[in-house]
Parts: structure tokens; sequence; C-alpha cells
């Protein structure tokens, strides 16, 4: 198996349907749908069974399956985020419209300074 949506196909086609592997593991249909875009995972039981039927080891299914979780759960993605968030609200909250076109990198000439900005040359 390559990914963990590959083996969750694989193992459909065997049930017959996505619907029929939900049955087969006891689950819903939607929690099949949100394992196999690693939104939300299945359990070790479930992965063991799923295991059986595709005649892999678990413990590699487990493997994918935690790559296919990975951007969910990465906590540096979800810092970064909340730090653009809070440059971009610094920036635009700052006062005067000279201000804005500085931060924006624009030329521009700020009459309050005096100060003549030229970007790009």
């Amino acid at each position: 198996m390559k990914t963990f949506k590959n083996a969750i196909d694989k193992a459909a086609d065997l049930c017959g349907s996505q619907r029929g592997l939900a049955e087969r593991l006891g689950v819903k249909e939607q929690q099949i749908s949100a394992a196999k875009l690693g939104k939300q995972p299945l359990n070790k039981e479930r992965i063991a069974v799923l295991g059986c039927l595709l005649d892999t080891d678990p413990a590699e299914l487990w493997e994918l399956q935690e790559i296919a979780n990975l951007p969910r759960r990465n906590p540096f993605l979800h810092a970064a985020s909340a730090m653009l968030s809070a440059f971009l609200c610094v920036i635009l909250s700052v006062g005067g419209n000279d201000a804005k076109a500085d931060a924006y990198g624009a030329n521009c000439i700020s009459e309050r300074s005096g100060i003549v900005h030229i970007v790009g040359k």
C-alpha cells in the first residue's frame, strides 16, 4: 500500500462498496470517508480488522494512517497560522495611510516624516 487512501479504496472494493466496508468495520460510512481523507483516525481494533481484510500488517496500516493525519495534527502548522494572523492584525491596525503603504512596501512619500521611500530600484 502506498497511502491510507489506497488501503481504504482496496478494502472498499473487496467489500463491494465503502458502505460495505463501514458495516464490516462496525462504523458509519462517514467515518470511513473521514479516515480516508485524514480527518478522523480509525482505532486500533478497526485497523486490525482492516489488516486482516487486506492481508496486510496492521502496523503498516497504522503508519499509513498516521501519515494521512499529519496535516491535521501538525502543531507547527497551527502555530504558524496563529502567528500570521497576529502579524496581519498588527500590520492592518497601524494608523495612517502612509504607514499602511510603508508596511506593504509601496512607493510613497510620508509627509509626516519627510522620508522618501523608493522600493525596487
